[in-house]
């Protein structure tokens, strides 16, 4: 049976309010090193999947690619990533977290995990759970 439409607008609202919530959090840590949330996910997946070419990135995190062109150069004139030469495709460049790089995305992790812990506190672990299912599954849905 579909959702009356006055339940779907309601839950669409209650996100955007709880992402603009998130962002503004976000930011706040991200900004002590400089970064927006959008730059520091970009350097959190070279510093998970790194070394990783840009087209690969691109895929995995359904960003424009002149947006993440933007973003690599801020990150690598911020010396948090590097950016080299693929040795199997001389066309390609890899890009790598630095040292520095990844003191910053420990430090954000680390601020991100006190922040998380203290705001799901208050939930129990079957809310976390149920949440996190029912995430998973607006996931996908087409948009």
């Amino acid at each position: 049976m579909p959702m009356p439409a006055k339940n779907g607008f309601a839950i669409i609202r209650d996100l955007f309010r709880l992402e603009s919530a998130l962002h503004r959090n976000g930011d706040r840590i991200t900004g002590e090193y400089g970064l927006n949330q959008q730059q520091y996910v970009v350097l959190s997946e070279i510093v998970d999947r790194g070394p990783i070419n840009q087209k690969r990135l691109v895929g995995e995190l359904v960003i424009e690619k002149s947006n993440l062109s933007k973003i690599v150069k801020k990150l690598k004139a911020l010396g948090l990533i590097e950016i080299t030469p693929s040795s199997e495709d001389g066309r390609a460049t890899l890009l790598n977290a630095t040292p520095k790089g990844r003191a910053v995305w420990q430090e954000c992790m680390e601020k991100f995990d006190a922040w998380q812990s203290r705001w799901v506190a208050p939930l129990s672990e079957d809310e976390v759970a149920q949440t996190l299912r029912v995430l998973e599954r607006l996931k996908t849905l087409p948009l």
